[in-house]
């Protein structure tokens, strides 16, 4: 979201070319038309087409995003073409933003005129969670939290779970990668089935003497 204000002599006929830029995701750039307001344009969501809010995906691992806006005065009855009033450039930072937060103001002042946008996470992809998207849910690991593992104590299966990678690390006497069977030379209640002796909870796998 966005309202921008430009001093002048005269009234303006304003037109902007708004870039986007997340790192590590593709750039937006907008053209927008001559936009009505003079010298002092708000931005909704029935500026002749122009997009606002803005959406945009961002990459997790680094969660920043630069926006540049470059202020046009439409001249058409000038030679020389129409004139460039300001270049503005801002860098955003998510990563201490979080999921559904409310809408985050920002002013920025130059000569002249200033600049005011909000921006806010919506949500995160996939299985991701926390400020700036940047950390997994419960349960979730690797780089783009798509693996899944629960660490669990019962005779089908005993590991817990490597903390960057999400591998099992099986329990003691357990064949990886999967933690369910023995190792050769061990013996379980998995080894024939529901074990009478120790039933279901017993999770340990023995070795024979």
């Amino acid at each position: 979201k966005a309202v921008v204000s430009t001093q002048s002599t005269g009234a303006c006929d304003l037109y902007f070319n708004i870039t986007v830029k997340p790192k590590g995701t593709a750039t937006q750039n907008i053209l927008t038309p001559q936009m009505p307001g003079g010298n002092h344009v708000t931005f909704n969501a029935t500026n002749m087409g122009v997009p606002n809010p803005l959406s945009i995906n961002f990459a997790t691992s680094n969660a920043h995003v630069q926006l540049l806006v470059v202020v046009w005065d439409s001249d058409a009855s000038s030679t020389g073409g129409d004139d460039k009033i300001r270049t503005l450039n801002y860098n955003i930072s998510l990563d201490s933003i979080s999921i559904h937060s409310s809408w985050k103001p920002v002013t920025l002042n130059h000569s002249g005129g200033y600049l005011k946008i909000k921006y806010r996470i919506v949500s995160c992809s996939g299985h991701f969670t926390g400020n700036g998207c940047n950390s997994c849910k419960a349960y979730y690991f690797g780089a783009n939290c798509d693996v899944y593992c629960k660490p669990t104590s019962s005779a089908l299966a005993n590991y817990t779970c490597q903390a960057n990678s999400g591998d099992r690390v099986c329990g003691v006497g357990r064949s990886p990668p999967l933690c369910e069977s023995c190792l050769t030379d061990y013996y379980g209640p998995e080894s024939s089935g529901i074990n009478a002796e120790y039933g279901l909870q017993y999770s340990l796998c023995s070795r024979f003497q």
